[in-house]
């Protein structure tokens, strides 16, 4: 939800899971349209041969880029990320929440550690970037979710959960700060 200016050089934008794959790429084209720098947190380490292909692409395309290890389902570990991040860069302006698991399973495999560790990144994760930055001082709060919260699929009932959830979530956050 909510709208980040373009060209707002002093944006900081946080992606969580915003290292590899599908939040990387919108990382990238946000901050490429709006000049914004990017402060990417992630379960891997900056040392990750995909972190750096990820940071090496943004800083040819001129994008002002940084990585941060982090847990977001950790509240301690994301708080002390994010003012790391501050402290680099400046307040976070925008959240853009992409971390997420999928972990393909049939029922009879299925158990509460499998389903947790699906759905903590997407719904705690959220809760914990939000309660580092806060969204009534935030100009944008975008969530990665996919189709499969809305239309399911074999073995990812966890997936499919977790993603619906955070889809609700930002619907009240919406809500909550209509601005």
């Amino acid at each position: 939800t909510g709208k980040l200016s373009v060209h707002i050089a002093d944006a900081v934008i946080l992606a969580s899971g915003g290292a590899k794959g599908i939040t990387a790429e919108l990382a990238q084209t946000i901050a490429k349209t709006t000049g914004a720098r990017l402060a990417l947190i992630s379960r891997s380490t900056s040392d990750d041969n995909a972190v750096r292909r990820t940071l090496s692409l943004f800083a040819k395309a001129g994008i002002t880029a940084q990585h941060w290890s982090c847990d977001v389902t950790n509240a301690g570990d994301v708080a002390t990320t994010v003012r790391q991040i501050e402290r680099t860069y400046g307040q976070v302006s925008a959240v853009l929440h992409g971390a997420g698991t999928s972990l393909p399973t049939s029922f009879s495999e299925a158990t509460f550690e499998r389903l947790w560790a699906c759905i903590a990144p997407k719904a705690v994760g959220l809760q914990n970037l939000l309660a580092a930055c806060p969204p009534s001082r935030l100009k944008a709060v975008h969530v990665v979710t996919s189709v499969l919260g809305h239309t399911g699929m074999l073995r990812q009932a966890d997936y499919a959960f977790a993603n619906a959830w955070a889809s609700g979530a930002v619907a009240e956050i919406a809500r909550v700060y209509p601005d």
